[in-house]
């Protein structure tokens, strides 16, 4: 998922709960008594409410529907954002743009990433995606191992051939890289 979605659920979240909470306690309050007695007793739309509505129903159920086609587009933009990713695609390769372009297909950086290192002994699988700025991607990799693996020299051949290999093809030498060893699940055992 991508950072500025995770923060913009956050910041939504935080105020949507806030108001919630605000609506709940004054509900609550409202039928404790806390304004009155005879207040706790009223219903809650009034009569000049129900009338309210009855003379402008021409307008106020047009309004209705808007608002509520605003919210629905809001939320489906929402939903977009959840889908959406900051997956690289294209990493130039040239640093002066105006010298001409050279891109890299991140598809074609990945398949020779996961095709190196699952020729690795002791390896079952391994995914690679980069993530974030083309400029500066971040190298994901998950890695599964079997349970005969030796887990410090694996990551070390990982570190210093596959990772090593990667960097000097994007010419990059603080390629970020994160690594995930897991173990795969054999086929007389599983994981729990």
């Amino acid at each position: 998922m991508n950072p500025r979605a995770d923060r913009g659920n956050r910041a939504v979240l935080i105020v949507l709960g806030l108001l919630l909470t605000a609506a709940a306690g004054f509900g609550l309050a409202l039928s404790y008594g806390a304004f009155g007695a005879a207040r706790a007793r009223r219903p809650v739309l009034t009569p000049a409410t129900r009338d309210f509505v009855h003379r402008n129903h021409g307008w106020f159920w047009l309004a209705v529907a808007a608002a509520a086609v605003v919210l629905g587009l809001l939320a489906l933009r929402w939903l977009l954002t959840q889908i959406g990713t900051d997956r690289v695609r294209q990493l130039p390769l040239e640093p002066d743009t105006r010298a001409g372009s050279t891109t890299l297909a991140a598809g074609a950086l990945t398949t020779a990433v996961t095709g190196e290192i699952e020729s690795y002994h002791g390896v079952r699988q391994a995914a690679a995606r980069l993530l974030h700025n083309p400029r500066r991607p971040d190298l994901i990799l998950s890695v599964a191992v079997n349970d005969r693996a030796d887990l410090a020299a694996l990551r070390q051949r990982i570190e210093e051939q596959a990772i090593a290999h990667a960097r000097q093809t994007v010419g990059r030498d603080a390629l970020p890289v994160q690594l995930q060893l897991r173990l795969a699940p054999g086929p007389d055992r599983q994981l729990r």
